[in-house]
């Protein structure tokens, strides 16, 4: 069932101002389209537990971690073909 846009511009201000709604929750609720679910396998335990610490110190979701850094990644490597 849908629900109605006033509800949705309601629950995204309440999403935004709401300190205890986590980084990734207040950025998918910023989202002007659809975000895409991707699941990332990582193997160095070390590295997502730093990712972690770092994204809580940043107050910044890992998602918008990876998405500065997959844009970077993808421009840098643009230059390098062009």
């Amino acid at each position: 069932m849908a629900i109605p846009k006033a509800k949705n511009k309601a629950r995204k201000s309440y999403l935004e101002e709401n300190p205890t709604t986590s980084a990734s929750t207040r950025m998918f609720s910023q989202a002007s389209d659809k975000a895409t679910r991707l699941q990332l396998y990582v193997r160095d335990r070390q590295l997502i537990k730093e990712l972690k610490l770092a994204s809580v110190e940043e107050e910044r979701s890992i998602s918008q971690l990876f998405e500065e850094w997959a844009t970077q990644w993808l421009e840098q490597r643009s230059r390098k073909r062009s």
